[in-house]
Order: C-alpha cells, then structure tokens, then sequence
C-alpha cells in the first residue's frame, strides 16, 4: 500500500524496519506446504525426515534460507515442522515463535525442557522426542482437517495478542530505549513491566594481599604446596 512506503521512510532502523516489513507484507494466499527448514546433517534429523517424507509429499525441506525468502516461505507454510538435530535436545523455541510470528502452525518434539514450555501447550502440536508416527499424524490433522487448522490460527493470534507476551514487552522496551517510543506510550502498553531488580549491596571491600594489621603479630607465611 501507498501507505507503507511513507512509513518505512521515516524509520532508519533496520531491525524496526524488517519489523514493519513483515507486518505490512501482503497477504500470501492459501498455505500449500509443510516446511522444515535447518541443516540436515543430523542423521537423526534424516532419519525422521525421510520417513515423513514418504507419507507427506507436501514435506518441503530447506538448508539455506535466509531473511525475505525465509519470511516468505513462512508466510506460504501450512505447517511448519520442528525436529531436533540431536537427542535430548532443548527446545528450539527461535525457530517455533519465528514460525508462529508469521501465523504459520507448528509441529514439534517435545523438548528436553518442556516442563519451561507450559505456555506453548495447546498453541504448538507437540509430539514426544523421536515419535515419528505421531509428528505425521499431527502434521496430517493440520492439514486434512480445516476446522482444526482454523482454530490453531487463532490460538496463536491468541497468543501473540495475550498481555503477558514477553517479546511483544521485550520489543516495545527496545523502541523506548531507542527513543522511538514514549515513556508515556510503553508504560500503556505494558503496564506489567517489572523494572530491573535493585543490585545488591556491595560487600566490604577486602584487605589487600600482604597487609599488616595496626596492631598485633605478623600472620605466618603459609606454606607452598
């Protein structure tokens, strides 16, 4: 729109920029694919890959993509697929709330840490680490069944919208401290900001190495061992 262009003329930041960039991007169309994207030189992730591969021919699997191709194809996925490169691993939340902030829906292993994840039940489809057959029937749920599609979309507009979102505060703090905001304008926004913890009082400085007290014997030398 005519409008996006004087917008983005008058921001020089260029983190803000590919922000409003992903904001104002047209709407793409229908989602057509399920896409993972990462390195594939895991033979875990290949492992699971290929078997998901010959029941979901959608399966579109990228190695190298990077900035407006990579928000583009997030903006075209139906499904995102998460798989971990290695067993035991930590859950990936980048890449998921990378895919959620283009309204794509995600199906993903569980985490090592899931017990720190509580907030992503019901918004991302997780199946248990190494669970191939229950990631390609969540992935195939996504989608062969519309009403189902329909309401993680708005689980994760949901979401994106709640008031506790810590990127959204996280984000809107970045503009305040950048001076693109106001005081006046964040404090509305995220009125559950909780400023920084008071540092803690500093101990007394100890005496230098080799100091002699005022008064009284010199401390014996210990011994080197």
């Amino acid at each position: 729109p005519e409008d996006a262009a004087a917008i983005l003329a008058t921001v020089d930041d260029p983190v803000l920029r590919t922000a409003i960039e992903v904001l104002l991007r047209p709407d793409p169309g229908p989602r057509r694919w399920v896409l993972f994207y990462g390195d594939v030189s895991s033979p875990r992730r290949q492992r699971i890959l290929s078997r998901v591969a010959t029941v979901i021919p959608e399966l579109r699997i990228e190695t190298a993509l990077f900035g407006p191709a990579l928000d583009q194809a997030l903006c075209e996925a139906a499904v995102v697929l998460n798989v971990h490169f290695y067993e035991g691993a930590l859950l990936e939340t980048a890449r998921l709330t990378q895919a959620m902030s283009h309204g794509a829906p995600v199906v993903s292993e569980a985490g090592a840490d899931q017990d720190r994840h509580g907030d992503l039940a019901g918004i991302v489809d997780f199946a248990a680490a190494g669970d191939v057959e229950d990631l390609i029937q969540r992935v195939r749920k996504l989608l062969d069944d519309p009403a189902h599609a329909a309401a993680r979309f708005a689980t994760i507009d949901a979401y994106a919208a709640r008031p506790d979102n810590r990127l959204r505060a996280g984000f809107l703090r970045f503009l305040l401290a950048e001076g693109l905001i106001s005081p006046a304008a964040f404090d509305q926004a995220v009125p559950q900001w909780q400023p920084p913890a008071p540092a803690p009082a500093r101990a007394p400085a100890a005496p230098a190495v080799g100091a002699r007290a005022a008064s009284g014997p010199r401390a014996a030398r210990p011994t080197r061992r």
